[in-house]
């Protein structure tokens, strides 16, 4: 099901726009030289000014290809990964920050001067850092960091967390999560604050006598030695985002058959429902705009955008029944991919 509480709204209605600024088919990016079944990711400069799209050919370099903001093709630059695995850009368009060979090894490419290099190889026989897989990349205010596990000493040390690797190869670990990992083992989903000094944290609740409660799942606030606040409980939770501003949170619960995507603000002690339905990974873009996929019947997907709490759901149109997005640092743009091609949307300020 679509959204039960709210329909698309009109394009004069809503924040961005139902259809693209462009859309780039298959026989498009082909003739590109892009693959589009070996796209592993898509990223936006501020403003989608530029649009970089990382290819990963296997037996080969992987490739990062620029285009400009209309969709023309500017330029490639090879990055000598044996398997990329996702990737960050900053909101300049200027450097990427991309992680692969399954989370071991992590790449810089410039974008001015077009060229890549290799910055940190930790294998995981060796004491040091390295990305847990699936790589999961946050932008941080001082640029992204990457989840994963550090070793200092390969039997007795290790500590687990939201880590920056620097230009010079070196790792610095920003946000310890390890001792949320002891308190709670069954530890599902953590989502770092913007300022990476809190986390929502998803964990099935243990120890209850009674088996209905004991597959209840917790969302928790955790901040590193404070004590951890409950924010909700239900069945699931099908991905959580924080605002920019970190004062609020968006998420969806599932209870029983049903979703809902909701928002709370961490000053306040309920959260509110702005949907029910079948949507899963919603995102904050800016402080209040927010993007969201739903199921349609068995397999179809449907992407949305609203602006938080009172905007209308709308419908943002690709051209296939599968979709990956993301958006540009700014909340300014979205790109939405899939076996389809691809699409830029530009949202009215």
């Amino acid at each position: 099901m679509a959204a039960a509480c709210a329909g698309p709204a009109s394009a004069e209605g809503g924040a961005a726009p139902s259809r693209p600024a462009f859309t780039l088919d298959n026989d498009t990016l082909k003739g590109y030289g892009i693959n589009p079944d070996l796209i592993v990711s898509v990223h936006l400069s501020d403003g989608a000014k530029r649009i970089v799209i990382a290819e990963h050919r296997p037996g080969a370099d992987s490739l990062l290809h620029v285009l400009g903001e209309d969709g023309r093709y500017l330029f490639g630059v090879p990055v000598p990964s044996p398997q990329l695995v996702d990737f960050a850009l900053d909101g300049e368009g200027r450097k990427a920050f991309l992680v692969g060979s399954y989370g071991t090894r992590f790449y810089l490419a410039d974008l001015v001067e077009r060229k890549a290099r290799l910055i940190l190889s930790s294998q995981p026989d060796r004491p040091g850092f390295r990305a847990l897989t699936p790589v999961s990349i946050v932008r941080g205010a001082e640029g992204p960091v990457v989840y994963g596990l550090f070793y200092s000493d390969e039997k007795t040390s290790r500590d687990l967390g939201f880590a920056r690797v620097n230009e010079d190869g070196s790792a610095t670990n920003v946000l310890s999560t390890l001792e949320w990992e002891r308190k709670f083992p069954r530890m599902s989903n953590c989502f770092p604050s913007p300022d990476l000094k809190a986390a929502l944290i998803v964990h099935q609740a243990a120890g209850s006598a009674e088996p209905a409660k004991a597959k209840v799942k917790r969302l928790v606030l955790a901040k590193p030695g404070a004590e951890e606040k409950e924010l909700d409980s239900a069945d699931d939770f099908v991905g959580a985002s924080w605002a920019p501003n970190g004062l609020s949170i968006v998420y969806v619960r599932q209870l029983g058959s049903t979703r809902q995507l909701l928002m709370r603000l961490l000053s306040w002690d309920k959260p509110v429902v702005l949907a029910e339905g079948m949507y899963f990974s919603p995102k904050y873009l800016a402080d209040r705009r927010l993007v969201v996929s739903s199921i349609e019947g068995k397999t179809d997907q449907a992407l949305w955008t609203m602006e938080a709490p009172t905007g209308p759901l709308q419908r943002v149109e690709v051209a296939g029944k599968l979709a990956l997005y993301a958006a540009d640092p700014a909340g300014q743009a979205l790109a939405a991919w899939g076996p389809w091609g691809l699409s830029v949307f530009r949202f009215r300020e």
